[in-house]
């Protein structure tokens, strides 16, 4: 029968505890866009939770240096958690580029690929927290990890289609009135957007779609690790 070495349950509950506040930091990022009044704080409450996700993947890897036996190889232990921190840091960054930008409420494809985010982010969290059972739960974290690759690429889709949307609609807004249209509320609310604002918001599209991968890229490391123990 599998046992994992040493079987230290400390470094399963902080992986989970990791995860549990990435998927509060993704609901908090998806709930300041749908209520952009509240992006200060929502900014505010991302930083918390990103803090939060550092202390926790540095207790694993100080942890790690002083353990003999660890569950898994070093390398993967290290890796998770590293890629954990990245996730917490993309969702911050998201946040703060649009309160920088001051771009005001997302679009429906932005909207959509948050939904996306938070779905494959909740479905991380459910792949990380079985890891303590990996004989038992091996298939469910192999089914969990083609999941999130699934919500990876229709990420992609929605990246694609969103910024191809706002850059197309960038000749309608120059041709409109001859150049004329000064009013940036008013032409959005026509679907007509100024390039600079297009090019902003694909700073924070691409912030979006790096964390899709960040996430694709922990699934990937679970799936090798199942591979690995069973």
């Amino acid at each position: 029968m599998f046992k994992f070495r040493g079987m230290d349950e400390e470094f399963f509950r902080l992986f989970a505890e990791a995860a549990a506040t990435l998927h509060r930091a993704a609901l908090t990022l998806q709930y300041t866009c749908n209520h952009y009044g509240t992006a200060p704080e929502g900014l505010k409450n991302l930083a918390v939770l990103k803090l939060r996700v550092e202390r926790t993947t540095e207790t694993i890897i100080e942890k790690l240096g002083a353990t003999f036996i660890t569950p898994f190889d070093r390398e993967d232990i290290y890796g998770l958690a590293r890629w954990l921190n990245e996730i917490a840091v993309s969702l911050y960054l998201t946040a703060k580029a649009m309160l920088i930008y001051d771009l005001g409420r997302p679009g429906v494809h932005f909207l959509q690929l948050l939904e996306v985010l938070v779905t494959t982010i909740a479905t991380l969290k459910i792949q990380v927290t079985a890891l303590p059972g990996l004989k038992k739960n091996a298939v469910a974290i192999l089914r969990l990890a083609r999941a999130i690759k699934k919500y990876r690429d229709q990420g992609d889709g929605l990246y694609q289609d969103g910024l191809g949307e706002m850059y197309r609609s960038c000749r309608d807004y120059y041709t409109a009135g001859q150049g004329r249209l000064r009013d940036l509320a008013a032409a959005q609310d026509q679907g007509l957007w100024d390039l600079l604002v297009v090019l902003k918001w694909q700073r924070v599209f691409d912030q979006v779609y790096v964390t899709l991968r960040e996430c694709a890229a922990v699934a990937s490391l679970l799936q090798g690790i199942v591979m690995k123990y069973v």
